[in-house]
């Protein structure tokens, strides 16, 4: 994509990731989460002994892709702020891909307005700057559509292998990947060759994650890539769950909960890792499977965290607010005014941020809204459809664990929606004036 405008924005993307990480390297609390933690200690397990666990613990809930990357730009860059600036890079990189994607698709200035998109998306912006395995599975993801599109239109099988490999990198990085796996094989399986080119994704994806099956079933005693599906219902659905039915708080479910699971483990030895899934899996489903339809409310409701703008992830990174103090839970019960009220606690300044912000996630929903109108019809493409399931898995998967950043892996997806709605707003505008002169 040759543009004077794409390196321009290119240029934007970078320079304003790269000023997040000034404020950011002030206080290095602010580029890290639990879950930041959590990678850094596997990382450590990985390149010290080789074994990928904590506490002497094989881990099943996480996968090495992460940490992986981590050590691998540890040793390039010797210092975390190399480590992030990667980061930055490799965001950047997606704004790239984001432009390309929006060029096959549609054209170069669909392309460009994709890529202005996903260069201010305050989401990205924010976890570029943070460690977290968001930014490197947006990428990885991102590619697997542009393989799979250049597949549709051209249909050479290197790009149908390329994206399987791709996706497995991808489902390493985050175990939901396995899930976006499965929407690509549904989309592959409406095309030419229908069973031969989903046959083959499937194997490729198969034979590449079986490795770290057969690992978790030998040093685990778990048959799976991952238990994330099983403990996440478990850690954050089952507590929602009993608190809303027993009249009771979230905490003290969760207490229950963990009293449960030290009774059963002198009750039925538990031991293994794989003893610990099974436990919170079968506990997890028999909470769920006695209030299904709240379950689904609750489920539902969560999910609306997925489409929250990110604005308040950059003023955590910059330092003018501070997250983990249970704003999420405020909004999924009691509505976003009521968790802004929580959030902000009258922070004037912050709340103008954040609300300035918001103006480029509230002109991409508009533009995804324009362009589903205009293409949510009979003899919608293959590309569309893969789009469409992505972003469906995405927005649904996370339930009352789902936060903005949940949304950064289909962001350059809803990007180029968002510029093919805003085109076709320019056009409709431009036919008017024509009719009427």
């Amino acid at each position: 994509m040759r543009s004077r405008w794409l390196w321009l924005i290119l240029g934007i993307a970078l320079a304003v990731r790269a000023a997040m990480l000034v404020p950011a390297w002030q206080d290095r609390r602010r580029t890290t989460t639990p879950d930041s933690d959590d990678y850094r200690q596997l990382a450590r397990s990985l390149a010290d002994r080789g074994e990928f666990g904590t506490a002497g613990r094989p881990e099943i809930f996480r996968t090495p892709g992460y940490p992986a990357f981590l050590i691998a730009a540890d040793a390039l860059s010797g210092t975390r702020a190399g480590t992030l600036l990667g980061q930055v890079l490799l965001d950047t990189a997606l704004v790239l891909l984001t432009g390309l994607l929006g060029r096959l698709l549609v054209s170069l200035r669909v392309g460009l307005i994709a890529a202005a998109f996903q260069a201010l998306s305050p989401v990205a912006i924010a976890a570029s700057c943070r460690l977290l395995s968001d930014s490197l599975y947006a990428f990885l993801l991102t590619l697997v559509v542009l393989l799979l599109i250049s597949h549709f239109k051209t249909g050479r099988r290197r790009s149908l292998i390329a994206a399987a490999v791709v996706m497995a990198a991808a489902c390493y990085v985050r175990p939901v990947g396995l899930a976006m796996a499965a929407a690509c094989a549904v989309v592959l399986l409406f095309r030419p060759k229908r069973f031969r080119r989903a046959g083959a994704f499937a194997a490729i994806m198969i034979a590449a994650i079986a490795p770290w099956v057969a690992r978790n079933a030998v040093v685990a005693d778990y048959v799976g890539f991952s238990s994330f599906a099983a403990d996440s219902m478990y850690r954050y659905s089952a507590p929602k769950l009993l608190a809303e039915t027993e009249g009771i708080t979230e905490q003290a479910a969760a207490d229950r909960m963990l009293a449960d699971l030290h009774r059963h483990r002198q009750a039925e030895a538990l031991d293994t890792p794989g003893d610990f899934a099974r436990y919170r899996k079968r506990e997890a489903l028999k909470i769920i499977a006695a209030h299904p339809w709240t379950y689904a409310k609750i489920h539902a409701r969560g999910c609306l965290a997925f489409w929250l703008p990110g604005a308040t992830d950059v003023l955590e990174v910059a330092g003018l607010t501070t997250g983990q103090r249970g704003t999420l839970t405020v909004f999924q019960r009691r509505g976003l005014v009521a968790a802004a009220r929580h959030y902000f606690e009258g922070n004037i300044a912050a709340m103008i941020l954040a609300a300035v912000m918001s103006v480029v996630p509230a002109a991409k929903y508009f533009g995804v809204m324009v362009s589903l109108a205009k293409k949510l019809r009979p003899g919608i493409s293959a590309a569309g459809w893969l789009m469409l399931l992505l972003v469906a898995v995405g927005a649904l998967a996370g339930g009352p664990a789902a936060t903005a950043r949940f949304r950064l892996a289909v962001e350059p997806l809803l990007s180029l929606a968002a510029a093919y709605g805003a085109t076709a707003i320019v056009q409709m505008f431009q036919k008017r004036r024509l009719s009427a002169s």
